[in-house]
């Protein structure tokens, strides 16, 4: 249920709700420790169940119980997409798919927030990735009739951004930020008509990105969840559950279907060099036993 949190304490054996919102779609979870923690709300979108305006939800006892946050300075957002903790003061929120673009942040570990408008630049604004408080990039789709998965960078802390990357694909957008290292990082290119099935990689750090082919991925792969367990060896799903996810060992040069997982995958967690989730329609656990020690 989209109006629900879950928790386990098993490793995701077994999952309990512990919190329901009628009329909530929560859309993203940021723990800046154990006991504090934040849900996001994607918002009311026209002809949707969704009814609920607060855009973000807060814990303090480890998600036994949830209160909205308030203290919001700017613009409101209509809703937040995804979370992102650059260090446990500062913390970044972003949204949304369907637009607006807000980015909110933190610089006292959640207890005010400022909002920037970024429609200027993006229609949509999916997710955030910051090296600092002031270097950082959003990933989303252009501003304009005709829409394009789109990289912005800032490096004085959301003031002002510079596009350092654009898809060929018309009616694209970008969905997922993963760096398997400082250097090496990949985002998802989402196809929403039919064109050339494709992702973004940088090997410097974000400076810069080259759009790639996406093997067998057929045309028109609508790209969400990505994420690489080394800077090699990663995985992307669709939005579709008829597309295949795809693995690769060779840091994107060729793809392979992974027939252990289905689409869609919104989100891939790597909580070690030997632990992964895959979190969509279905939770998934991949255990590596590494030969000869972790990479």
């Amino acid at each position: 249920s989209g109006s629900a949190i879950y928790k386990t304490t098993d490793g995701g054996t077994t999952w309990k709700p512990v919190f329901t919102h009628t009329g909530t779609y929560f859309r993203s979870l940021l723990f800046v420790d154990d006991k504090h923690g934040f849900a996001s709300n994607l918002g009311p979108i026209p002809q949707s169940s969704i009814t609920d305006t607060n855009v973000l939800y807060e814990t303090t006892d480890g998600g036994a119980s949830w209160i909205p946050v308030t203290a919001i300075a700017g613009p409101m957002p209509t809703g937040i997409c995804n979370q992102t903790m650059i260090d446990p003061l500062h913390l970044v929120a972003v949204g949304r798919v369907e637009g607006p673009s807000y980015m909110m942040m933190s610089s006292d570990g959640g207890g005010t927030w400022t909002s920037t408008d970024l429609n200027s630049q993006l229609q949509m604004l999916i997710d955030a990735r910051f090296t600092s408080p002031t270097d950082g990039i959003v990933v989303g789709g252009s501003a304009g009739s005709t829409m394009y998965c789109t990289i912005l960078h800032t490096t004085d802390g959301g003031g002002t951004w510079k596009p350092v990357f654009q898809s060929a694909t018309p009616s694209s957008l970008c969905w997922k930020i993963n760096f398997p290292s400082s250097q090496v990082g990949y985002v998802s290119v989402q196809d929403t008509a039919g064109g050339t099935s494709s992702f973004a990689k940088t090997t410097d750090g974000g400076a810069s990105w080259k759009e790639l082919p996406l093997e067998n991925a057929g045309t028109g792969y609508a790209g969400i969840g990505m994420g690489f367990i080394t800077e090699d060896i990663g995985w992307i799903s669709a939005d579709t559950v008829t597309a295949p996810t795809l693995r690769t060992t060779d840091g994107g040069q060729t793809w392979a279907k992974d027939s252990a997982l289905r689409s869609p995958i919104n989100r891939f967690r790597f909580l070690s060099p030997t632990t992964a989730f895959a979190i969509g329609a279905t939770i998934w656990r991949l255990d590596v036993p590494w030969t000869g020690g972790d990479p």
